[in-house]
């Protein structure tokens, strides 16, 4: 799995910005928090409702904006089982890598 991270991410000390357990569910929560960081990586972990566990590998924090931002460092993972992951790279036939407001927020987009 290390070998889909970048040396930027590989080198910063991995801290907790945001959970559901620790800060509650709020979009602007989330936002707020990552404002503390300074322009640092981002690994995303999502576990849903039914126990399966996802997320991305992001160039940028998120935040708030009316464009697409990030880059093709950007990439989606899911676990597939104990010993597999399978990530999702860039497919180079757009730029739209991560968007949000304070009603959602989106990692890729249009193939």
């Amino acid at each position: 799995m290390s070998s889909h991270f970048t040396t930027k991410i590989l080198t910063h000390p991995a801290k907790l910005g945001y959970s559901n357990d620790k800060h509650g569910t709020s979009m602007r929560t989330m936002y707020r928090n990552m404002t503390k960081f300074n322009d640092s990586p981002c690994i995303l972990v999502v576990q849903d409702d039914q126990h399966q566990i996802f997320g991305a590998i992001l160039s940028e924090l998120p935040k708030v904006s009316n464009a697409y931002y990030g880059d093709g460092y950007c990439s989606l993972f899911k676990k597939i089982d104990e010993k597999d992951v399978k990530f999702y790279t860039w497919t180079q036939k757009n730029r739209y890598f991560i968007t949000g407001d304070n009603e959602y927020f989106a990692i890729g987009s249009g193939g």
